[in-house]
């Protein structure tokens, strides 16, 4: 496996101090003092030329923090979305059959969207494992090279990129995860903060990411259930709300190897996956909050998605 290990120097800047537990604000709300639910913003599902709203439904926040005060395992993680992490403290191995990565304290890892890891979270050598993460969604991508089309012809990240020392760009890292994070923050201040850290990549580390395509059905599929994870997705609700038919659909995923089922079923676990990393939510309530009303059962397929039982995330 290809790996980028970059050290980029610092502008003489001082390393900023990293925040540990400044949580980035949900994508989820509360109501009826029980259910924890998606915010329905009704996104277009293609990639639109508009300044990105904070959240979206591809994921439950651009950025959040995943906290463990234990190790754990998390198998064949998929990256729906380009994703930019700092380790604050503890230790992050990214594994798949042609080898590893193995990420400490100050380092930021860069994954495209489309690999997939086994994914080890460790709290030693400080106690605790605690890393920062923004998710890039394909608009930022595409108004980046729209923004600064001279890196179009650099090599794009295939597997992870490593920076080991990044001053500059991880003190900018915190800066969007920040605006992020805040409900006070526009959207246009959120995504230009996002756009100063990608450019920093390119030019002080030669690190850019793919341009995104079109998307394909099944991330059509997985962008829509993920606003509402909880609500009962039949196939005819999935195929009216994306303009077409139950049988049109179908086809069109089996094209792509997938059902309306499994894309249902994986973005509900991969939403639980992130609430279980990122909150204090008990687990049984993030059940609900993804659409199992059974705890058990809940329990039962996450384990056989991820390796691991919910609440081994919870240290």
């Amino acid at each position: 496996m290809s790996e980028h290990r970059l050290n980029c120097a610092a502008n003489g800047s001082a390393r900023a101090p990293f925040p540990l537990f400044r949580l980035a604000q949900p994508l989820f709300h509360f109501h009826h003092g029980c259910r924890m639910t998606l915010t329905d913003l009704n996104l277009p599902l293609t990639h639109s030329a508009e300044p990105i709203p904070r959240h979206t439904p591809a994921g439950p926040s651009l950025a959040h923090q995943i906290i463990a005060r234990s190790q754990y395992t998390l198998r064949t993680v998929v990256m729906r979305t380009d994703l930019i992490g700092l380790v604050v403290s503890g230790t992050k191995q990214l594994l798949t059959p042609a080898g590893g990565s193995v990420f400490t304290s100050g380092e930021l890892f860069i994954l495209p969207r489309g690999t997939q890891w086994d994914v080890i979270n460790d709290p030693a050598p400080q106690g605790r494992y605690v890393a920062r993460i923004l998710n890039l969604q394909p608009e930022t991508i595409a108004r980046f090279y729209q923004s600064f089309g001279q890196f179009a012809a650099l090599e794009p990240v295939r597997n992870v990129a490593k920076v080991t020392d990044g001053r500059t760009i991880g003190a900018a890292f915190l800066r969007a995860a920040d605006a992020l994070s805040d409900a006070a923050c526009s959207a246009a201040l959120g995504e230009h903060r996002v756009l100063e850290v990608l450019l920093l990549l390119a030019e002080q580390s030669g690190v850019v990411l793919t341009p995104p395509g079109a998307l394909n059905w099944s991330e059509r599929v997985r962008r829509l259930v993920a606003q509402r994870p909880y609500d009962h997705w039949s196939a005819d609700r999935v195929a009216q709300a994306l303009s077409t038919t139950a049988s049109t659909l179908n086809r069109r995923l089996a094209q792509e190897g997938n059902t309306i089922a499994a894309c249902v079923r994986e973005t509900r676990l991969e939403a639980a996956m992130v609430l279980l990393q990122s909150s204090d939510r008990p687990v049984a309530a993030i059940a609900l909050d993804v659409g199992y009303e059974s705890h058990s059962k809940f329990t039962a397929a996450f384990r056989r998605r991820f390796g691991v039982v919910p609440s081994a995330l919870r240290g």
